[in-house]
């Protein structure tokens, strides 16, 4: 719980409740299930921001809505931890600083989002067509089949380019925490887009129903 606490101070959430930097860090080689938990811990306070930021730019498709769902909490982290650590801004020069790390922070985390993101559309674009093409040869309805392993592969290789992306812009070796912390994020991202999705298009439908009765009352 001490880990998992430690990761809900540095997420953004924690920063804002706490008005205050982490108290803390873990010791040296903690292990896996510690960094893990301390993972989670930093992650799910900052998933509802991610999948709003995502979710909102979804329309430019999945390199910007992934960019944005990472750059949005990496901006605020920055911003609050300057603030909690440095105190108010006294001059010019301090904001000018202050905003050069926040838009720093913002563009490394925008890059792991977008390789995110690009590396799932490559994969959907290389190997959705051509399994389609071989299911359509083979007797048999696999459609759903293809549509899951495609998912599946898209899914797959977010996961490593997050991993790898992270480890590049963070200068550090990937372990395998951050495999399970990246696999983690995927699956949560995609849960939420679904969400959101089904709730567009829910009120989307909602409003079709209201707008075919206020026509029917006109006639």
């Amino acid at each position: 719980w001490e880990a998992f606490e430690l990761g809900l101070q540095s997420s953004v959430a924690g920063l804002m409740f706490r008005e205050d930097i982490p108290e803390a860090a873990l010791a040296e080689d903690p292990g896996f299930h510690l960094e893990l938990a301390q993972g989670l811990g930093a992650l799910l306070p900052d998933l509802p921001i991610m999948i709003g930021a995502g979710a909102f730019t979804a329309p430019a498709g999945p390199v910007v809505s992934m960019a944005a769902a990472f750059a949005a909490p990496g901006a605020m982290r920055q911003l609050l931890m300057d603030t909690y650590s440095k105190g108010q801004v006294q001059n010019l020069d301090e904001f000018q600083e202050r905003l050069g790390d926040t838009l720093i922070a913002m563009g490394k985390e925008g890059t792991i989002g977008a390789a995110t993101g690009g590396a799932g559309k490559l994969a959907r674009v290389g190997l959705g067509k051509p399994l389609e093409r071989m299911a359509a040869s083979i007797p048999g309805k696999l459609g759903g089949s293809t549509a899951g392993i495609t998912e599946a592969a898209a899914a797959g290789s977010e996961v490593v380019a997050m991993v790898g992306a992270g480890g590049a812009m963070h200068g550090e070796v990937p372990e395998a925490k951050d495999f399970a912390l990246a696999a983690i994020t995927i699956g949560f991202l995609r849960a939420g887009h679904k969400g959101v999705t089904a709730t567009r298009q829910g009120a989307g439908r909602v409003m079709q129903q209201r707008a075919n009765a206020l026509s029917l009352i006109h006639i």
